[in-house]
């Protein structure tokens, strides 16, 4: 939620408190009230606006840089593409095994076991679609990140010589794309409204995702059994659709209050979100594999299992700031902030210096190697601290007989190779809201069916607030075509919101608000879950990351290959079956409810954190182009993502999302096609990139303190992606929403292009970045504050000129935002309703939820949550890491050991429910040890090379000159202090 408030905050005259407060009642209200069909049609809107925005951006940047084969010759020869980053190890940051392997993982976690995306499966008529939708997110989110990419490129072709943040003009790394806008793109009347459009929607639609997804989780996992508990029956399905509708309502409150807090944290909102994926997502991701893949695991051993993990990963996030782990950016300058044509820039920075993250303090600390851990592998390692400590609790307690678990819940393959083939008598049974379940023949046809498919403090960055110092670079503000775009962008979620709130049918169950009518396409769906994890964050965080660190997190794309098809195929078939609200409901039923009520109070400690960063970066963004300060600019985008999310439901959330990643590619591709015509072309950029050490992607180490190598990138990210697609109720609801499985799985795999789509657009955006500024930071100049503000400055700065290109920026970003604030507050509305609301209801009125009860409920759980996410984003500005580190954190830290809870519930048939307890708490103690200590001893990355040395020449740019030490490249330090 911070994300969108803080790119509102950054181009309009409201500040980051106000945008927070704004995005967070408006997610909450449309969550509310339109429930999950309000939540995925406004989801889609708000990504076609994304795309729409990123584009215009990205056209007006290439433009402005004389080409794209400019902006990427600049990236080259500033290092910011450079992909052969092939360490093996783990310390450095980025590398092709990081990104690739722990990426896996953390984006797993969000399409396997986050409520946010799994939803979104169970709302698809049939598995077939569900796997459709989700194979469509392989190219939608191949489109956003080929745009995020661009985007990248573009914001260092234009600051690499002139960084903002060097000359204060922006304070947090991620307001860098906003401050593009504002500074280059003024010029183009509309262009900032659509750029602040699109990411304000982005961030809706991620909030109401997201407050979807908790209103899911509580009312399945808390709101239900605790009404079981107290009134001795069900909820009614009146009753639960009422229950959901306040949880999605008090999740969004909850969040907004949390966002409040993102402001405060010092790395990128792309990094944090990753962080917080991988933290939570790795352990209940472990769980889940356990579950499905391990018969033998019992309870003891997955509660042992998801309790270690969580803490292992929540050691290695929180350490890991406490340290002050920071990467190694870049270089940048000032030395061309006020060259006219293009400067010189000369960029020595030792090898081992490259990609890697240092820390300020503790150097002799042995615990330091641990902190300064990639974080993209938090999710990889909260699953196998989950499984191993899972199985090994298991062992010793008396490992549960595998034939005695229903082969519903296990993996087919462990069924093929492991289970005996029995023939089990499945009784037809009522469910929680007193409907029949499916006949024995249909479930006997459902089991047949999946045999086949598997083996055969804020800060205020508004143009207003700039510095008025004498920099040479001028600023542009926002046009009247820039405001009607982005006020169009506002618009359409609500309209979407009320229309499935008001006019539309199909919302009288909990279902039906949080998970959709089960009817939508394939296509809008597989949008709205590239919008539910392709936020705001992810549009600053990614060429922020180039611009400032290069382009190791391409290997992304290897990831999404390995993680897409695995959910499609893997998870799928286990858990689409089971026709689940929230997803965490699979660990009761594989366990008990001990587990599933750990689970899910881990998952709403993740996602109350993550999109806090999602709601604070469209908020920079907004702040970094209009005169609005980061306060207001957080306060509208939090509120509008709760209004849509609480009015529409899950519909509107999937609509609009599905809108607004379509605007996020539009708005990348503008901004890199006028950033390569300003730079003369993308050849000159990749040349530039390449000098500059941006695209360097062969390292190689093992070392696992390299932030990103190819192994900590590759395998880390494998985990904390898988984290994000299989335990985290966000991303799962989007399955559950399909109308079959295969249509879940098609979603699913269209997921691998889209996603490459739009990493490629934002890592050649960053490229454009480099180029611009690599010999000019705005951030030495004291232009800018925080790294994630260069492509914000960059369309200000570059691209103002182009006239409607800001405001389709700012709409993309603030587009992309929404949609995963809106998934993010269904997911937690979900999870609320079922696993606090509905058992609460069940022991005190001793029946259970009505079906419009439970509707309204979602809807005043997922408003909620947005109000609650509205008050966290605003410590968000606080953190000095950038929002795409942070947010790949998150999930790995917390993601890793749920991932490795639902991999032993799945695969480990003889794990119990003692051991798996153990293990997650485990896990997550691990990697909770591992991110606390890096944050407390101060480890962070360093960046790559930037100066001001072309800021004051006029003239031709020749190709920087970077050398640096292998040992320092994209490596990590420890701050000074702890001797």
């Amino acid at each position: 939620m911070y994300a969108p408030a803080l790119a509102l905050s950054s181009v309009t005259p409201l500040n980051v408190t106000v945008s927070i407060l704004v995005t967070g009642l408006i997610a909450t209200f449309y969550t509310t009230l339109g429930g999950s069909n309000a939540v995925v049609w406004t989801s889609t809107l708000q990504m076609l606006l994304i795309v729409a925005g990123l584009l215009a951006v990205l056209i007006s940047g290439c433009i402005n840089a004389g080409g794209m084969d400019v902006v990427w010759s600049k990236g080259v020869a500033g290092l910011r593409v450079h992909f052969s980053d092939i360490r093996p190890d783990p310390r450095v940051r980025h590398s092709v095994w990081s990104v690739t392997i722990g990426g896996t993982f953390t984006i797993l976690t969000l399409f396997t076991v986050n409520q946010m995306g799994v939803q979104r499966y169970f709302s698809m008529p049939t598995l077939k679609s569900a796997q459709t939708m989700v194979l469509l997110n392989i190219p939608l989110n191949y489109i956003c990140t080929s745009i995020f990419f661009l985007l990248g490129l573009i914001l260092y072709h234009t600051y690499g010589q002139c960084d903002p943040t060097m000359r204060g003009l922006t304070s947090k790394p991620d307001q860098l794309l906003p401050f593009y806008v504002a500074d280059k793109l003024h010029y183009a009347i509309g262009l900032s409204g659509l750029f602040v459009s699109g990411l304000y929607g982005a961030g809706l639609s991620t909030l109401s995702s997201g407050f979807t997804a908790l209103a899911v989780v509580f009312l399945e996992d808390v709101a239900k059994p605790l009404y079981r508990w107290y009134a001795k029956g069900n909820l009614s399905a009146q009753a639960s659709s009422v229950v959901s509708k306040f949880l999605a309502c008090l999740c969004g409150l909850l969040v907004i209050g949390l966002a409040f807090a993102v402001g405060a944290v010092k790395f990128s909102v792309i990094q944090i979100s990753l962080s917080i994926f991988g933290i939570v997502g790795g352990p209940v991701l472990g769980t889940f594999i356990m579950g499905m893949f391990l018969p033998f695991t019992n309870t003891k051993g997955a509660i042992a299992g998801i309790l270690i993990g969580l803490t292992f990963t929540l050691w290695l996030g929180f350490g890991a700031i406490a340290v002050g782990i920071t990467p190694n950016m870049l270089p940048l300058s000032m030395d061309g902030c006020e060259a006219n044509g293009t400067a010189a820039l000369n960029i020595s920075m030792p090898e081992w210096q490259r990609n890697r993250v240092h820390s300020t303090s503790m150097k002799d600390n042995p615990l330091v190697n641990f902190y300064e851990l990639s974080y993209q592998y938090y999710s990889l390692i909260g699953v196998l601290v989950t499984l191993i400590t899972g199985a090994i609790v298991s062992a010793l307690t008396g490992c549960q007989n595998g034939n005695f678990v229903k082969p519903t819940l296990l993996s087919p393959m462990v069924r093929h190779f492991k289970m005996n083939k029995e023939t089990y008598e499945l009784k037809a049974e009522k469910n929680d809201e007193g409907e029949p379940a499916a006949t024995t023949s249909a479930l006997k046809r459902s089991l047949v069916l999946i045999d086949e498919l598997s083996f055969g403090s804020s800060f205020d960055f508004s143009v207003s607030s700039f510095p008025s110092m004498d920099t040479g670079i001028n600023l542009g503000g926002f046009s009247s075509v820039d405001y009607a775009i982005f006020v169009i962008t506002l618009a359409v979620p609500a309209m979407i919101g009320i229309y499935y709130g008001c006019v539309g049918t199909g919302q009288k169950t909990s279902r039906d608000v949080l998970l959709g009518s089960s009817k939508l396409g394939v296509i809008p769906v597989a949008l709205a879950l590239i919008g539910t994890y392709t936020s705001a964050v992810g549009l600053l965080g990614y060429p922020s990351e180039v611009y400032h660190l290069g382009g190791m997190l391409s290997y992304y794309l290897v990831v999404y290959a390995i993680v897409f098809p695995t959910v499609a195929f893997v998870y799928l078939p286990i858990m689409y079956p089971l026709k689940l609200i929230s997803v965490y409901e699979y660990l009761e039923m594989r366990f008990n409810i001990v587990i599933r009520r750990m689970a899910s109070f881990i998952f709403c400690f993740e996602m109350f954190l993550y999109i806090s960063v999602v709601l604070y970066a469209p908020a920079l963004a907004l702040s970094s182009v209009t005169p609005m300060s980061i306060t207001t600019s957080t306060l509208v985008t939090g509120l509008l993502a709760t209004f849509y999310t609480t009015l529409g439901g899950s519909n509107a959330v999937v609509w609009t999302s599905a809108l607004q990643v379509l605007l996020v590619i539009a708005g990348a591709f503008a901004i890199i096609i006028t950033g390569c015509l300003e730079a003369n072309g993308i050849e000159e950029v990749w040349a530039y990139n390449v000098a500059g050490l941006r695209m360097d992607f062969s390292d190689v180490r093992i070392d696992p303190r390299v932030r990103h190598s190819i192994w900590s990138v590759v395998i880390g990210g494998t985990f904390t992606v898988i984290c994000q697609f299989t335990t985290n109720q966000m991303g799962v609801q989007r399955y559950f929403s399909m109308a079959s499985l295969r249509n879940a799985q098609k979603m699913i795999l269209w997921n691998v292009p889209l996603d490459a789509l739009c990493l490629l657009l934002l890592m050649i955006i960053g490229m454009i970045l480099y180029h611009a500024y690599g010999e000019c930071d705005p951030r030495m100049l004291g232009l800018t504050t925080k790294v994630d503000q260069i492509l914000p400055f960059y369309v200000m700065n570059k691209l103002s000129h182009a006239t409607g290109l800001p405001g389709l920026f700012v709409a993309s970003i603030y587009g992309a935002g929404l949609s995963t604030l809106a998934s993010g507050f269904t997911a937690l509305a979900a999870v609320l309703l079922q696993d606090v609301v509905t058992p609460l209801h069940r022991r005190f009125a001793k029946k259970p939820l009505s079906s419009a009860t439970s509707a309204f409920v979602s809807k005043c759980l997922a408003c909620t949550c947005g109000l609650v996410i509205l008050g966290l984003a605003f410590a968000v500005g606080h953190v000095q890491s950038n929002i795409i580190q942070i947010a790949l954190s998150i999930f790995g830290t917390v993601g890793g050991p749920l991932l490795g809870v639902f991999f032993s519930g799945m695969f480990l048939p003889f794990i119990n429910s003692l051991d798996i307890g153990i293990a997650m708490l485990g896990g997550l103690a691990s990697t909770l040890w591992l991110a606390l200590g890096t944050v407390i001893v101060g480890v962070v990355p360093y960046l790559l090379p930037l100066s001001t040395s072309g800021c004051h020449i006029n003239g031709t740019r020749p190709l920087p000159n970077v050398t640096i030490p292998d040992w320092k490249r994209n490596h990590v330090f420890i701050p000074h202090g702890y001797k």
